[in-house]
């Protein structure tokens, strides 16, 4: 069933103000995914954001700066599996390995993480789902149909060479539909 006919709840100022939050370091894959994430017919996570710091306590200080997202999306899943990782010295170029830890401290119904794209450069940037939050960085949203914004996210991973540039039109699609096949 398509959403896309109700009203979108969010209003410029919300969004403007989510968007600005997500540019910091990630730029344009935080903004296509929160916009995919929050559109009307999708509506997998809120549109409202909490601050991870604030609710549920600041990162380890070794997983803070540049090219630590990895361990920050691990650790919303799992702070056992950043703390392997780190350990490890897996770096954030170093997919497989990421989500392989994942996998081992965590099932797939528990929370993912995903490498997005950050911009043309193939720079990448991490995220993580679970069935209560989505967490980008700093901030996190309630999750609202986690296997909706798993399906969304494994889309916005992909190479743009291989969805023709999903990630800014994802919010158009029909993912009910999507989801059915």
């Amino acid at each position: 069933m398509a959403l896309a006919a109700e009203s979108d709840p969010r209003n410029a100022e919300d969004i403007r103000d989510s968007v600005a939050l997500l540019k910091n370091n990630a730029g344009k894959a935080s903004e296509d995914a929160y916009l995919a994430l929050t559109s009307p017919n999708v509506r997998a996570v809120d549109y409202k954001f909490g601050s991870v710091a604030r609710d549920f306590g600041r990162y380890p200080a070794r997983m803070m700066g540049n090219s630590q997202c990895h361990l920050r999306a691990l650790w919303n899943v799992s702070p056992a599996a950043a703390e392997e990782a780190d350990e490890r010295g897996v770096k954030s170029s170093q997919e497989k390995d990421v989500k392989d830890i994942c996998a081992k401290h965590a099932s797939k119904t528990a929370g993912q993480v995903f490498r997005l794209r950050k911009d043309d450069q193939c720079l990448h940037h991490w995220v993580s789902i679970t069935p209560e939050r989505y967490t980008d960085d700093a901030r996190w949203f309630a999750t609202k149909d986690y296997n909706k914004a798993v399906f969304l996210l494994e889309l916005l991973e992909m190479p743009e060479d291989i969805v023709g540039g999903v990630s800014s039109s994802v919010a158009l699609l029909d993912v009910d539909a999507m989801m059915e096949h």
